[in-house]
C-alpha cells in the first residue's frame, strides 16, 4: 500500500464455531460529539453480546450499528469496514 512498507504473512487456524473478524480503523476511532472514539472497548462490547456472536452478518451489523449510535448526528470521518470469517 504504500511504497517503502513492509508487512510480515502469517497464518491462523479458525476452529469450529470460531470467527475471525477484522475491521479498518474507522471503527475503532468513530468519535461522537465529545469527540470520545469507540475503540476497542467499545468494539471489544458488541464483541461479546451473546446475541449476535455466532452469527457473522448480524454481529458484522451490530458492529456497524453500535458505532453509528455512538456516533449519533457526528459526521464519521473514516469508512466503517468490517469483515467477519466464521467457520
Amino acid at each position: 500500500m504504500f511504497e517503502h512498507a513492509t508487512y510480515d504473512a502469517g497464518h491462523v487456524t479458525i476452529g469450529p464455531g470460531e470467527m475471525l473478524v477484522l475491521y479498518t480503523d474507522g471503527i475503532t476511532e468513530a468519535e461522537d460529539r465529545s469527540g470520545q472514539a469507540f475503540e476497542d472497548s467499545g468494539l471489544e462490547g458488541v464483541l461479546a453480546c451473546s446475541t449476535v456472536q455466532h452469527d457473522p452478518e448480524a454481529l458484522a451489523g451490530a458492529i456497524i450499528a453500535a458505532v453509528e449510535a455512538h456516533a449519533g448526528d457526528v459526521r464519521l470521518a473514516d469508512d466503517l469496514t468490517v469483515a467477519i470469517l466464521g467457520r
